[in-house]
């Protein structure tokens, strides 16, 4: 059975060569991301407590983590 490449052709068991650079810049881009990104249902559960909060003040907190979430989402920052 035969494998693709990454360029799409049959895989012929040539070895591929992966730089240094490649695997740091691929681990540095994983890191931003799970920097600024939140599970999705982290955010949903972090809102369910939200809507079900009767301090004002804890909303209060709840909406700012949820605001600055979405703020470190939108413009990609921890």
């Amino acid at each position: 059975m035969a494998t693709l490449g990454f360029d799409g052709n049959e895989d012929k068991g040539t070895p591929v060569d992966i730089k240094e650079e490649d695997i740091v810049s691929s681990i540095h881009e994983a890191l931003q991301f799970v920097s600024y990104y939140h599970p999705r249902d982290f955010i949903q559960h972090l809102s369910a407590a939200f809507a079900r909060e009767e301090s004002e003040a804890a909303k209060n907190a709840i909406a700012q983590i949820l605001v600055s979430s979405r703020m470190a989402a939108i413009g990609h920052r921890p």
